[in-house]
């Protein structure tokens, strides 16, 4: 299986800060867009790179298609917890990787949930993309956009080679109202 999405082409060891992480939004534009199997996804994440799960550019109104879903978690759950949490629902990641500035004190880390087929409708993948952060309630609820990218990280610390079928992920997502969750979530606390 090969999917659709976008890697930077520059490996970080740490956090990208200031000007590193504007030269990434620019340097990671849809033309760079290209298929990789599961393996290479993991691999590039793992040797820095920082990826967008989605066929899209730095805007959202450039996406086409996502087949990959990525759920970023700091510091409110740990991993054992929202692994717990997918069980329940039977939706399983494939695999979750911690970020660089993950500590056993404080977990901070990515859920990556791949799916069967890609989704072509953008309504549809913001259904899911808020389907599977309401079912992890402690998601960072700024990664909404279907052209936000996420950084590398350290170590994958569950892998369950698991693919999603997309018809029931769907399913379980049509009655997401996104147009409420984008209020919802824009709302200050």
């Amino acid at each position: 299986m090969n999917i659709k999405l976008v890697f930077d082409n520059v490996n970080y060891k740490t956090k990208p800060q200031g000007k590193d992480a504007g030269a990434i939004t620019k340097r990671m534009t849809i033309d760079k867009a290209k298929e990789y199997s599961i393996e290479q996804i993991k691999n590039n994440i793992l040797s820095g790179k920082t990826v967008r799960p989605s066929y899209c550019g730095g805007k959202e109104d450039t996406w086409k298609s996502q087949q990959v879903f990525m759920i970023d978690v700091d510091d409110n759950l740990t991993i054992q917890q929202a692994i717990e949490l997918c069980k329940k629902k039977d939706i399983i990641p494939n695999f979750i990787y911690t970020s660089f500035s993950h500590t056993e004190e404080h977990h901070k880390f990515r859920l990556v949930f791949i799916l069967d087929k890609e989704i072509n409708d953008f309504e549809t993948a913001k259904k899911i993309q808020f389907y599977l952060m309401n079912m992890i309630n402690e998601s960072d609820i700024r990664c909404k956009n279907l052209n936000r990218f996420y950084y590398a990280g350290k170590e994958i610390v569950f892998d369950s080679a698991i693919v999603l079928d997309s018809f029931k992920i769907t399913q379980l997502s049509k009655d997401i109202n996104v147009n409420e969750m984008v209020k919802k979530d824009s709302k200050p606390n």
